[in-house]
Order: structure tokens, then sequence, then C-alpha cells
């Protein structure tokens, strides 16, 4: 046998039936590859991973995912043996509630055909084709580009040369942010790339900033508590009545000067000494009060039951209050300084306050100075209640005490911004790390000006170039809509002769002169929707071309064909996958074709479409030895174990008609009768076996083996099974291999005793 020259390598996980990591290696020498599989191992989850390189991750979802695997990945490669090839690959990776990804570097154009590419393109249009089919392919002219391409070639070599410097210093920069303790699961960072530096504006970035920015919110515990705001509980000042009081000019009360004077001496002694008096003696001497100290004391009583008494202390007392700011601004402004330093560590944590300070609030000593104005000037009017004193003092201080107030409610504001952004700490660092990748990508792009500005340049250059030698080529090109009807228009004809047609202006299915438009589906037969599809399905590989060069990157994988067809159409659509080389003008075919229907699969390998065979089960591989397969395996299993000792089954007679009726069309299609056949000399040992013919006949029809007037007992019906078994050693061992059955026929005989 003619060693294998290349291979297709697939790798799939967690897609389909393949739960398990699964290789697949399909060895050819000329890429025209069929595989028979039974229902269940897998064809179409391959076929569909395929299509995802053909239309992109639209074709991925969860559905296609194991329910035993919570992702799935899928790799096909052309392995040529060089190096260069193994990097060339279809990768398709999916995990649930995610987006899927699709990378193909294998230069290939995939055209999938399956019951995806069916209910997609025709079941939806009710089987009547859709006309939405733009662009054009571009044809070959003798307009000499050589020399372009070759510039085209020099400039993407700079560009490259460029770019290397690019991608190595965006790969030190994100080991950098890495250092910095930033996991690369973050999107912000996957955006550091070389592309995206490129696109990134040049502007100023602020990235030293936000590393330390990012430090000082590692520095703050977790356990850090917020931010006091001190309130500054103050006594009020009453301006107004302040005011009012220093500019009336009072009358002084009817005593002589030398008893007020004495007053105004002792006003706070004699007011205590008034209040407590209880008997006839003085309360502070002790003395026994005589007619002149009763005397004194009546002249007091007058003088503080008075006019000007009451003035002289209302003035004392607001002397006091006013005093008592002195302190209570001191203790503000001590707790004040206390909250400005915690708040100066914090806000280099934070953008939104990194550059507000906590403002200065007037000096102690300037409060002081207007307190002490007010007070000279409360002090003029006690001594002399009759004159008018200048209010300037107290409305200075009045206002000073307003803008104090006005600070602490800006101050407070500030405190509030502080602790919400020290509550949503963990969000600020996260946000933190983001934008530092993203001002990376500034920093980037401003330390390599030159080199993004030449990469720029040299793409610019690139698509101008590209585009005039596209431009070139360019003068021939026919419409994809026009070459997909023409194409289709022939296939129909080739498959339906004459009964159906193809209008290709209207792009109508044609049957007896009348367009099917939505009820194509209610005339064409199930076998001629297959047909139909299939035909379709080749007419629009022209759809994937972009230019008449693309046609030898084709690789056409398909996915049973032949559903619900009679042979008729089964030969039609063998001529035509025959026919890809001629249609579509290739050197080089390139075809996958999976099919559980044996008659099909043994129809390629007799006729020479598909030139490497094999067999897909339990997620092997294995070349088809032989001139093809016999179908039924289940069938071949049943009799496997009645002959091993089961006990027969209804179905036994049935299945050794299928399996004989099966070598009957294969190896002897002209004989009309089975009983014929059985008499042929390669059938010698059925013939030699007396119940084989009844159990066909009358087992397979229904009959009970109870039915007959002399029944037909176990052993007899385990030999009539252990015979066809060694009847398919002899001549067909590999089918055995195929499905799963290591027949020893004396092991058996053994085992059935």
């Amino acid at each position: 046998m003619k060693e294998k020259k290349y291979s297709w390598d697939i790798q799939v996980k967690g897609f389909g039936p393949f739960v398990s990591n699964t290789k697949i290696s399909f060895g050819f020498n000329t890429s025209k590859v069929s595989v028979y599989a039974s229902n269940g191992q897998g064809k179409t989850c391959i076929s569909r991973m395929f299509r995802a390189g053909e239309l992109g991750t639209e074709a991925v979802h969860d559905g296609l995912i194991s329910r035993e695997c919570s992702k799935g990945t899928f790799s096909f490669c052309v392995n040529t043996g060089e190096q260069q090839a193994r990097n060339m690959q279809l990768v398709v990776e999916k995990a649930k509630g995610k987006d899927a990804t699709v990378t193909n570097s294998t230069g290939l154009l995939f055209h999938v055909f399956n019951s995806d590419y069916v209910n997609d393109n025709l079941v939806k249009y009710h089987f009547s084709p859709s006309d939405n089919i733009s662009g054009y392919i571009v044809g070959k002219t003798n307009i000499d580009v050589s020399s372009k391409k070759q510039q085209l070639q020099q400039i993407a070599q700079d560009g490259q040369n460029v770019r290397a410097i690019l991608d190595k210093s965006v790969a030190a920069a994100r080991e950098q942010i890495i250092g910095l303790g930033i996991s690369k699961q973050l999107k912000e960072f996957s955006q550091i790339t070389t592309d995206n530096v490129v696109n990134t504006n040049s502007e100023a970035d602020r990235y030293e900033e936000l590393v330390h920015q990012l430090s000082a919110l590692k520095d703050i515990p977790e356990d850090v508590p917020r931010l006091e705001k001190p309130a500054f509980l103050h006594t009020q000042l009453e301006a107004e009545k302040l005011k009012r009081v220093l500019t009336h000019e009072y009358t002084h009360d009817e005593f002589e000067e030398s008893f007020l004077a004495a007053v105004g001496r002792k006003r706070s002694f004699i007011n205590e000494g008034m209040r407590i008096q209880e008997d006839d003696t003085c309360p502070f001497c002790g003395r026994i009060y005589d007619d002149a100290a009763r005397a004194l004391i009546h002249k007091y009583d007058e003088y503080l039951a008075g006019q000007e008494a009451k003035v002289v202390a209302w003035l004392d007392s607001e002397k006091e209050n006013i005093a008592n700011l002195k302190n209570e601004y001191a203790n503000y402004l001590a707790r004040y300084s206390q909250v400005k330093g915690k708040y100066e560590n914090l806000k280099g944590a934070f953008s939104p306050i990194a550059q507000e300070n906590l403002p200065d609030l007037p000096e102690m000593d300037k409060l002081d100075e207007s307190i002490d104005n007010v007070l000279g000037v409360l002090a003029n009017k006690t001594s002399d209640i009759s004159i008018a004193c200048k209010t300037d003092d107290i409305d200075n201080l009045q206002s000073m005490m307003m803008s104090i107030d006005e600070y602490i409610v800006s101050i407070n504001k500030q405190i509030d911004m502080a602790n919400s952004l020290l509550d949503k700490r963990s969000a600020s660092l996260r946000t933190t790390k983001k934008n530092l990748c993203i001002e990376m990508c500034k920093k980037l792009r401003n330390e390599h000006e030159s080199e993004t500005s030449s990469l720029i340049s040299y793409r610019t250059r690139y698509a101008d170039l590209k585009a005039e030698i596209y431009s070139d080529e360019s003068k021939a090109k026919r419409p994809k809509r026009e070459a997909v009807s023409a194409h289709f228009k022939k296939l129909l004809h080739e498959v339906f002769g004459e009964k159906y047609s193809f209008d290709e202006d209207t792009f109508s299915v044609v049957f007896h002169n009348n367009a099917l438009r939505d009820d194509a589906e209610q005339v064409l037969s199930d076998g001629e929707k297959y047909a139909l599809a299939f035909c379709y399905y080749v007419a629009t590989t022209l759809e994937v071309l972009e230019n008449e060069d693309d046609a030898s990157k084709l690789m056409f994988v398909i996915d049973d064909p032949i559903s619900s067809l009679d042979y008729h159409y089964v030969y039609s659509v063998i001529q035509i996958i025959r026919d890809f080389d001629k249609d579509f003008q290739l050197t080089r075919v390139r075809f996958l074709i999976l099919t559980h229907n044996t008659s099909f699969y043994n129809m390629l390998m007799h006729n020479a479409v598909t030139s490497e065979h094999y067999i897909l089960h339990d997620g092997k591989i294995s070349l088809c030895m032989g001139s093809g397969i016999v179908p039924y395996s289940e069938h071949l299993k049943d009799l496997y174990e009645v002959a091993k000792g089961a006990l027969p089954k209804h179905t036994t007679g049935n299945s050794i008609r299928q399996i004989i009726e099966t070598l009957w069309h294969f190896d002897e299609p002209e004989v009309t009768k089975l009983s014929d056949y059985i008499a042929k000399d390669r059938c010698k040992d059925l013939a030699s076996c007396e119940y084989i013919y009844t159990l066909c006949q009358d087992e397979s029809h229904g009959a009970s083996i109870f039915d007959t007037t002399q029944p037909i007992d176990e052993s007899s019906i385990r030999q009539a099974c252990q015979t066809v078994l060694e009847h398919i050693q002899k001549h067909y061992p590999g089918q055995l291999v195929v499905s799963g059955i290591v027949y020893d026929s004396l092991a058996l005989k053994d085992d059935a005793n």
C-alpha cells in the first residue's frame, strides 16, 4: 500500500459525543476522503466544527457542548510534516455562557453541507432558494502586476520589522502590568496589544500617576475608619441686637457719679451679694446691718432695678459669650487638623479627590483679634451707656463667623466624598487597574511615536497598493448571484432533467412552467428536497470565492448528502462530487465526506470518487481494509450474542435475513431470489444449515418459533447464527472487527454448550 503523504489531524473534546479528548488522523495522498460512522459517533459534530470555520462564531452555541462538559475545544490541522504547517490550524473554542472564538490560519476556504446548511438556506425559505447574494468573483486579466506585488511584499516585510519592535515592547509592558498585581483575565489587559497601541490617539498619559494611586490604594487597610466630620458648635452672635444696644444713647439713672463709679468697679460682687442676702447679716463679712448699711442696700436695689443696670448686665453677658468663641474655635481647629492629615494620606489613592485639598481656615490669631476688638467696644459701652459706639467690629466678626461656617459646609462635602470613595475601595482598586491598562497603551504610543507612525504609513501604503492591484486584476469580474444562478440551473438539469428547471431572472425553481415559491415545500418530495439542497450547496460554492484563485483553497465537508434519496438521485450526487475538479477548475480537489449510509459509502469507494476510506467508531478511526463495508452491525451483534448462548429473540430470524440479503445484493445483484443466492458455491456453508432458509422466510415475517408443527429449537437457531458468523468471518472478516466482534467459532460453541 502506498504510504500516506499527508494527514488531516483532528483533536476534539467537549463537543457532541466527544466527552474525553479524542484525536483523529486521516492520512491521504489525494485529499479525497470518505468516512463511515453509524449514528451517534460524531460525524455531524465534526461537520459543525468545520462550518464554524466557514461562518465564524455565529455557528457555535452552547447546544453543541456535551452535557457532561462545561466547554468544548476543536482543532484541525493539515499536516505536511513541516513545522510551519503545524501552526496553520482551524481552532474552535466555546465555554458555556461565554462567547466562542474561531480562528482559521489554515489558508483553506471551508464549504460545509449538513443538516444545518439545509435548515438555514432551504428549510427557512420553504425550499425556495434566497437570492440574497451579493459581490463579485474577480477574474484574471493580462495586466502585469508582478512588480507591484513585489513592492507589496516589501512593504509588508518592512511593516513586519517595525511591528516586531512594537511587539517586543508590548510584551514587556504586559509583564510590567502583571508585576503590579493586575490579572491577565482583566478585559482591559487583553487589550494591551500592538494593534490597539497603534490605534490609540497620541495624548498625554497618566500611567505613573495611576501607579502611585494603585500603590496608595493597596496601602489602605481594609478596616480603616471613615473620616470624622468635626462640628463647630459655637455660640451664636446676636449681632443685630448688639448693634442696636451699641448705637443707642441710654440715659443714666439718678445716682451720683461716685456711686455709679463704685458700682461699676464692684458690679459682679454686688450682684452676687444682693442675690444671696437672706437675713440681717452680710453674707460676706458677717456684720449686722445698721441703718447706713440698709440705706445702701436699698440704693443698690433701686439701681439694679433700673434701665442702666439691665443694659450693663446684658453687655457683660455678651462679653462672656463672645470671649467663649475663642475656645470653641480653638477646639474645632485642633480636631480639623487631625482630619485634614488623614485626608491628605487618603487622597492620593482616589482620582476624584487627588487634586482636591481641604481648605485652610482663618488662623486663630485673626479670630482672636476680631473678638478682642468687639470686646473692647463692649467695654467702652459698659463704662458709659450714654455714648453711641461704632459697630464695624461687630460686622467684621459676624462676617468672619459666616465665612467660617461656609468653609465648614464645603469641608464636610469633601469629607463625605472621601468617605464614599473609602467605602468603595474595592471598586476603586478595580477601576484603577483597568485604567492602568488603558494608560499603558497611551504610554507605549507616546514612547514609540516613530514606530507607530511608520507602521501606520506602511499600512496605508499597503492598503492603497493592494487596492490598486485589485483594481488592475478586477477588469474582468462577474456577479456572484449570476455565477451561482447559472451553476444551480446546470445542476438541476443534471439531476432532475426536464422535471424542474431554474429561472435565473426571478431566482425561482420552475415546475410545469410555474415558479415555485412558498409552495415549493409542498410540491417537492422529501428526496427531491434533499437533492435540490445539495445542488444549491454546490452552486453556492461560488459565493465563497472572492477571486478565481480562491478556488484552489476550497475544502468541501459533506455530511450525509443522500438522506431520503432514491438511488437515481444518489448516482446524481456522486456524479456531481466527481465533477468538482471540472466545475471549479481544480487541479487538487479536497473533500471530506461523512456518512452513515453503507451503500453510499461503498459506491464512493467502488466508483473511485474517494481515494481514502475510513471508519469512525467510539472515537477511534481505522482504515477500511476491504472493498466495502456490510451494514447492519447491530444485527451482527445480536447474532453474536445468540451464538454465545443468549436466548433467541423474535427479531433473530429477521437479523439473519437482513444480513444475508445485504450480502446477496452486494455479491450477486443479478440474482432474483434469495434461495438462488444461497444455492451459489460461495454460500455452500449457509446452505449446509437446513434451518437458514426457514428462519429467513418464516421467522423474519413475524411467525413465532412455536407456530410451526415442528418448531425449531433454540440450539438450531444458535447453530444458524454461528453459521452466518462463520460465513462472514471467511469472506468479510473486517466487518466483524468494525462491529467490535472478536470471533472464535470453537470458543463460541463451548460457551453455548
